[in-house]
């Protein structure tokens, strides 16, 4: 259940937001001044959590980090756009984004390396999906050779390009 917890201090100036420290939350969603007495109340949602990087540590409790993974996976499974990326939000009338694409695929591509189950062929369109997006992007470069008053250009790769290209290297795509 959710629970507010006061902390039982003063309301800062903006100068002092900065010193305001407050521990011992586990699952914090959301805070607010009180109006009235400047007390800071914080509403905290959830029950203690191990720490991912505790998880990560040898000798760590394996089945957490495990659940974890596992729910994660499906949650990015779940989320794929029929076009084969990955949008902000999962829904109607989604569209899929590079950067959002890049970073899921890289993300499946390591759990894959770590052994973590991938519904065949989830990873596979993510990497045909970012395929297309890159020959797009060669085309808009040479598009700017050409005669860019025409047709979509851009003078140059940018740092996006570059995720993309790491991604489809690290999947085994062929560049031209």
């Amino acid at each position: 259940g959710l629970l507010a917890r006061t902390l039982g201090v003063s309301a800062p100036s903006p100068r002092e937001w900065a010193l305001v420290v407050a521990t011992g939350f586990h699952d914090p969603a959301d805070f607010a001044w009180h109006p009235d007495t400047g007390d800071l109340w914080v509403l905290d949602r959830g029950e203690a959590r191990p720490d991912i990087h505790d998880l990560a540590t040898p000798g760590a409790p394996r089945d957490e980090l495990n659940r974890i993974v596992k729910e994660g996976v499906v949650a990015l499974t779940n989320m794929q756009v029929s076009d084969g990326g990955w949008g902000w939000f999962s829904g109607w009338g989604e569209r899929s984004y590079p950067h959002t694409t890049a970073t899921v695929v890289h993300g499946l591509q390591i759990a894959q390396q770590n052994d973590v189950a991938i519904v065949p062929g989830v990873l596979e369109r993510g990497v045909e999906w970012l395929k297309r997006h890159q020959i797009e992007q060669v085309q808009k470069l040479n598009n700017a050779l050409k005669d860019p008053r025409k047709k979509h250009w851009k003078s140059h790769a940018d740092n996006l390009d570059a995720l993309v290209y790491m991604v489809l290297v690290d999947a085994g795509v062929e560049s031209d």
